[in-house]
């Protein structure tokens, strides 16, 4: 009797670490979502130097994207926004697509920087900043990002989300015609239940 005892007591407790294994593996297969390639367009008027140590702001964009859709899209309605427990930055990268030129382009600043701020936390957060680039021609910068940030609390309970990004520089040199910059943002999404 006894033996019957521990072995049905074995044979659940297996059971119940088999069970547990298997939830882990179909989480993490589910958990990582990548939202690649949020992009916004930022108008830089001509701007003079004034001080090359303050920034100025070349521009702002908004853009609409609905995660809730995204994730369910992915995980074949399993999770939506609700089930996000961590939502991070992966890249910044920002890219003149018109008004370059030996004269103007991303070597006019010391240092740049990109902020954003959501309908759901209206507080701007710094996501990526540069602060000694180069003095050499550049049609592409990428912004040191910090990816260990959680930004969850950005994110709606439900709906889209609605980023502002802002974008700013300190110049060492006049932007002297408009160049239209490419703000391309990476995020990794994190779901459990």
């Amino acid at each position: 009797m006894k033996k019957r005892i521990l072995f049905l007591a074995g044979f659940i407790a297996l059971g119940g670490l088999v069970l547990s294994s298997c939830n882990k593996v179909a989480n993490t297969i589910l958990q990582n979502i990548d939202l690649d390639g949020i992009e916004v367009t930022v108008d830089v008027p001509v701007t003079a130097v004034t001080d090359s140590m303050t920034y100025s702001a070349l521009g702002t964009a908004t853009v609409n994207v609905d995660v809730d859709s995204i994730i369910k899209s992915k995980t074949a309605n399993t999770y939506g926004i609700n089930n996000v427990d961590e939502f991070k930055l992966k890249s910044c990268t920002l890219t003149i697509v018109s008004g370059s030129s030996s004269a103007n382009n991303f070597a006019n600043f010391k240092s740049a920087k990109a902020s954003l701020a959501t309908n759901a936390n209206t507080t701007t957060t710094v996501v990526g900043e540069v602060t000694n680039n180069p003095n050499q021609f550049a049609t592409t910068l990428t912004l040191p990002v910090n990816t260990t940030t959680n930004y969850k609390n950005y994110l709606p309970s439900s709906g889209p989300v609605v980023i502002m990004y802002d974008v700013k520089g300190a110049l060492r040199a006049p932007v002297t015609a408009p160049m239209t910059v490419k703000v391309v943002a990476k995020y990794s999404i994190h779901v459990s239940l």
